[in-house]
C-alpha cells in the first residue's frame, strides 16, 4: 500500500477487539518501524495506559470503542495523554 502512495492506514487487531485486555503493541511498534505511513491503532484499546503507550510509539492516532462506551476510558484523559 505505501509503494503505491497511501499515507494512512487502520490496524485493527481483530483478537483484541473488543476484549478490553489491552492493544498489540508490538504489532503496532513492528508497523510503525517498518513502514513510513500514518498508522491508526484498532483494536483493544482499553485503558488510559494503553493510549499512552501508542502515543509514545508516535502513532497517528487511535480508535477507541468499546472502552469509551463502557467507561473504561474518558475522553478528555486519553486526549490529555496523547499530547
Amino acid at each position: 500500500m505505501q509503494q503505491i502512495g497511501v499515507k494512512t492506514v487502520i490496524c485493527t487487531d481483530i483478537s483484541k477487539d473488543g476484549a478490553m485486555m489491552g492493544t498489540n503493541l508490538a504489532l503496532y511498534r513492528s508497523l510503525s518501524e517498518r513502514y513510513a505511513m500514518q498508522i491508526v491503532a484498532s483494536g483493544g484499546v482499553s485503558t488510559v495506559e494503553d493510549v499512552k503507550r501508542l502515543s509514545e510509539m508516535q502513532l497517528y492516532g487511535a480508535i477507541i470503542g468499546k472502552a469509551y462506551y463502557t467507561g473504561a476510558i474518558k475522553l478528555s484523559e486519553a486526549i490529555e495523554v496523547a499530547k
